[in-house]
């Protein structure tokens, strides 16, 4: 009956722009080649202060820096050596330095906000990766490889090394850290299949129960209602 046609026809519709839209929204995307395993040497944090570690299978490695206080904590480059306390000076005997190799520069603790690359409040943590890596150790690279397909043989990326400091109050911590390599045996890029993969199950459903004849007699009821609605509107303009 018409209602039947109507229902069917509608539905069709329906599933047409569905699948429509789906297609359009499937965008490629693909995985890296590698698993970045972070790590830091071995080292006392300021209290409350804590570095997580991305997982070992993590394609993009990561450091997570938290500070549970109320104390700012400034994470400063690598080419800043060392920092005056407000109380006590620092000197070569204490350092162990010699006359040749002082630091390139000594701070004031009261300069330290103004030179540090990322301020770690309780509020804001810091997320450390190869994107922003740059800002503390300028050599640090994205070694990493991004792509569709990884050959069966690959070499692994040279590991990184390198050091931050963390300034936390009057004291100063050191962070030797390094990022070496494995494979990313997730490696599985997200590629668009077929569009009949792209239709949602229940009208794949739909159609394949759906016989010729009644797909047939629907689009042409379809086309009826369309022609039928278009003749009326045009005599009501008439």
């Amino acid at each position: 009956n018409m209602r039947h046609h109507l229902s069917v026809f509608i539905l069709l519709i329906s599933a047409l722009f569905s699948h429509v839209r789906i297609a359009l929204a499937c965008e490629s995307q693909p995985n890296y080649w590698f698993a970045e395993i972070y790590s830091i040497g071995s080292m006392l944090l300021p209290e409350h202060v804590t570095i997580e570690l991305s997982p070992k299978d993590s394609a993009k490695g990561y450091f997570l820096i938290n500070n549970d206080s109320d104390t700012p904590l400034y994470v400063l480059p690598q080419e800043v050596r060392t920092v005056v306390m407000v109380t006590q000076e620092v000197t070569l005997a204490e350092d162990g330095l010699s006359e040749e190799n002082t630091p390139e520069e000594i701070l004031l603790i009261d300069q330290v906000p103004s030179l540090a690359a990322f301020t770690v409040t309780r509020t804001a943590p810091l997320r450390l990766d190869t994107d922003n890596f740059t800002a503390l150790v300028p050599y640090i690279e994205e070694r990493n490889i991004i792509d569709f397909s990884r050959p069966s043989f690959v070499y692994l990326p040279i590991s990184q090394r390198g050091e931050f400091h963390l300034v936390h109050g009057e004291q100063i911590f050191t962070v030797q850290f390094a990022i070496s390599y494995a494979l990313n045996e997730n490696f599985s890029p997200v590629v668009c299949g077929e569009a009949i993969e792209l239709v949602p199950q229940q009208t794949v459903a739909f159609a394949e129960e759906s016989n010729k004849s009644t797909l047939i007699s629907t689009i042409s009821f379809g086309a009826i209602l369309l022609v039928t609605v278009g003749a009326m509107l045009w005599i009501r303009k008439k």
